[in-house]
């Protein structure tokens, strides 16, 4: 006993203590992750920016503490830190509350969590760093018979063996039964009160009565800030909020169109509501999972993966009484909350399952007819594995054999790599070769929204005109047709397929939400102009009789289609001189705002040239034609966007039209050179245009160049003058060194044959292109700010009629 007290207990007394603010050191990592994530995310960004601040700050606590020990009191200064750490703990509590929102608000997913973990984990990780070379130091002053090997030993040891008790407590059981607020304040009460009882123990009065006045003075000031939070709280109508072992989960009352509605929140988003005076669903995409009953009208087993409220499975067992409903939900807690707060009947026969979706399925070997997924409750927290084709494969493996999947994702439809949207859309379908895709919000948007990814063993239906669809009871369903993403519009071999191996999420959502706000604007994302262009190159040739020339009228015309309900394809013949071959041939015209009896067209050619005849090293190879073809058609794709979702109507109406065979017959001379689609469509106006001729046209061509230099062309200053004038006058004032005004060439164009037949038509063009129809026509020659120019530049001209 006398060994005990007077040998092996004082021995473990700075060890112990070093065990504490282990524990401290990963219970601050470990919250760190919840703290950051409402605001950016449990995505790998946070991960990474958490434990690189921490051990960068730990580093820099080492070092310093090491400075410390060799050259002061080391004892005093080891409770000091101590007790400095814990009131670093109550300012971290502080500053979170004060500046995550506007972290939040202004930085983006990549940045925002390093520069928040930065301001706000720096000082404690480094404070309790530093505390260990102190530790080292008066264990072996105390022990010398240990070596300094040992103490250092020994201490990281207990040190590190605190930080993995702190580790699991804060993961296992803190945080589910506790929460944040909680475990932090009580490890900054228990550090303060360690380290300022030491320096009590060693007579440093003064400076213990001003950190304990400190503390006193954090705890006072957190204190007010909880109670104003809570009235906060009340005041936006939240009847419940706690942390859940996955995410902080809040449930508010709030007014959604003028009606009252239940809501839950995961993390800051919406993830699932009610209406007080209806079951109806409050959000729009779970009304899309009605359609299931298209396929399958009577099912006998369905799994849900994902219970959020839980009301979409209440629901399908409520219209589908004699089913076996599973539902698989991660979270432990919102089974009970579906039934406490969002109407589910505590006599349901749901059966529930605390699991993940994947690893229920992989286990499971029940085969449901109906399979719908809902687990991607917001950008910021998508697990990856659950996006892989891997795990659609298993999904589908567990489907009855007419079974059907369905599943909701949120993402943006962009084509500017990484693309979460289309390498999804081309993951899903590669498992279910039958697939169909439904955009909530507009198949034509930009914006983020809920996309609805449907695949069947089998069963095809026809949204147009399948009866069953057009005189269904519910508007969702007979509006299907309207929102269903036509992969006709895209070239989906250049975004990735995701798989267990490879499936960068967080990269792609960063992406996604870097990309710009989620309103529709008057505005050209040059981005996206560059991702069509590259399109349109994957299609490969695209002069007259190859494959890739069929392929991009095809994809240009479901694109207008997703923009305009005014789509027409002008479809022709005609016989080389050339070669006596006979061409089909499509002209594709999109009107916009069709009611406007003045309009405005706008032109671009989609074809190539079939050989590079001015490329000294390869003449018989076709051009790729990225400026040469591509370029124009991409801009005006990106301006019949603006004009689709634009918020107020133009003075003028638009029609966008894609003219074929601008670049002649193969083999065709420059000598005997005709621009064949617009002078097909100047001669057959009428049909077009049956009262009045547009008021003016531009035609947009070779605009991508890097160092873009559109110069009036002499033929548009002639007929088009006033034309000019005013597109130059916009052109300069906004991109002065785009615009010059010296008239630099006369060019035979597709704008001739509009002013020949009296339509004042100019044309946009850098003719100063090394590249023209040569091979090294490609990708690298254009730039996303040169095209960006042409197109806001377009915009603005229209606005001005």
């Amino acid at each position: 006993m006398q060994y005990i007290l007077t040998r092996l207990i004082p021995r473990f007394v700075i060890p112990a203590i070093l065990f504490l603010t282990g524990a401290a050191v990963l219970i601050i990592e470990v919250t760190a992750l919840r703290i950051l994530s409402p605001y950016f995310g449990a995505t790998l960004y946070t991960v990474s920016s958490v434990l690189g601040v921490i051990l960068a700050a730990l580093a820099a606590g080492y070092w310093a503490g090491g400075k410390i020990a060799a050259r002061a009191d080391a004892s005093l200064h080891f409770f000091i830190l101590i007790a400095a750490g814990g009131l670093s703990i109550f300012l971290l509590q502080i500053l979170s509350v004060a500046i995550l929102p506007l972290f939040g608000a202004f930085f983006s997913l990549t940045m925002g969590p390093l520069l928040a973990a930065l301001f706000l984990f720096t000082l404690p990780s480094a404070l309790f760093g530093a505390v260990s070379p102190l530790a080292v130091r008066l264990q072996h002053e105390r022990f010398p018979y240990l070596g300094v090997g040992g103490a250092a030993g020994e201490i990281f040891f207990i040190s590190t063996a605190g930080s993995i008790a702190g580790s699991i407590a804060t993961g296992f059981f803190l945080i589910p039964h506790i929460g944040i607020d909680r475990i932090l304040t009580t490890a900054a009460i228990a550090m303060t009160t360690l380290g300022v009882t030491g320096m009590l123990r060693r007579g440093a009065i003064k400076n213990a009565r001003r950190i304990g006045a400190a503390a006193i003075l954090a705890i006072l000031l957190s204190g007010v800030l909880l109670a104003t939070s809570k009235e906060e709280l009340r005041r936006a109508g939240i009847i419940y909020i706690q942390d859940g072992v996955y995410e902080k989960i809040t449930v508010a009352e709030e007014r959604v169109d003028s009606r009252m509605a239940r809501v839950l929140y995961q993390d800051h988003s919406k993830s699932g509501a009610v209406f007080h005076d209806s079951s109806e669903p409050v959000l729009e995409y779970p009304k899309y999972f009605a359609l299931t009953s298209l396929f399958v009208p009577r099912p006998q087993r369905a799994l849900f993966l994902g219970g959020g409220t839980y009301a979409m499975p209440a629901r399908f067992l409520a219209q589908n009484p004699g089913a076996v409903v599973d539902v698989v939900e991660i979270e432990p807690s919102l089974f009970d909350l579906g039934k406490k707060y969002f109407g589910v009947r505590p006599t349901t026969t749901i059966q529930n399952h605390i699991r993940d979706a994947r690893r229920f399925l992989a286990a499971t070997t029940t085969r449901y007819d109906v399979i719908a997924g809902d687990v991607f409750h917001s950008l910021y927290s998508i697990p990856a594995h659950l996006l892989t084709r891997e795990f659609f494969a298993l999904a589908r493996e567990r489907l009855a054999p007419d079974g059907i999947f369905i599943a909701n994702i949120i993402a943006r439809i962009t084509r500017a790599n990484p693309s979460l949207a289309l390498s999804t859309l081309r993951t899903f379908q590669s498992v279910f070769p039958t697939s169909y895709f439904f955009a909530v919000r507009s198949s034509g948007s930009a914006a983020i929204q809920n996309i609805i990814l449907v695949g069947t063993n089998g069963a095809q239906i026809n949204f147009l005109n399948d009866p069953r669809v057009k005189n269904h009871v519910d508007p969702i369903i007979r509006g299907l047709a309207n929102k269903m993403i036509d992969l006709n519009r895209f070239e989906l071999s250049g975004y990735p397929i995701l798989t267990d191996n490879y499936a960068p999420v967080e990269y792609m959502t960063a992406a996604l939400l870097d990309g710009g706000d989620n309103n529709e604007r008057m505005n050209i994302n040059g981005n996206e102009v560059m991702a069509f262009i590259s399109q349109q190159l994957r299609y490969g040739p695209r002069h007259l009789g190859a494959e890739g020339h069929e392929k991009t009228w095809r994809a240009l015309a479901a694109e207008l289609a997703a923009l305009s309900s005014d789509v027409a394809t002008d479809q022709w013949e005609e016989v080389s001189p050339v070669d006596g071959e006979k061409y089909a041939l499509a002209n594709v015209i999109a009107r916009f705002f069709p009611d406007k009896k003045q309009r405005v067209l706008l032109g671009a050619h989609y074809d190539t040239r079939r050989f590079a005849d001015r490329d000294s090293g390869n003449p018989s190879a076709p051009v790729a034609g990225a400026n040469d073809g591509a370029s124009g058609v991409a801009v005006l794709l990106e301006v019949a966007r603006a004009l689709a979702y634009a918020s107020t109507s133009l003075p003028v109406g638009v029609d966008v039209v894609f003219f074929d065979g601008e670049e002649g017959f193969p083999g065709v001379s420059n000598l005997n050179w005709k621009p064949i689609g617009s002078t097909h469509f100047a001669a057959d106006i009428k049909k077009f245009y049956p009262a009045t001729l547009p008021q003016s046209a531009v035609i947009v061509d070779m605009v991508c160049k890097k160092n873009l230099r559109l110069r009036p062309e002499s033929d548009s200053v002639a007929r088009a003058k006033d034309v000019v004038r005013q597109l130059w006058r916009i052109g300069r004032d906004r991109f002065p060194a785009v615009f010059p005004t010296d008239i630099h060439y006369t060019i035979l164009d597709d704008h001739t044959p509009l002013n020949e037949r009296g339509i004042p038509a100019a044309l946009l063009i850098d003719f100063d292109y090394p590249a023209w129809h040569t091979t090294r026509d490609t990708i690298d020659q254009c730039s996303s700010k040169s095209l960006g120019a042409v197109g806001q530049t377009l915009l603005e001209y229209l606005s001005a009629q």
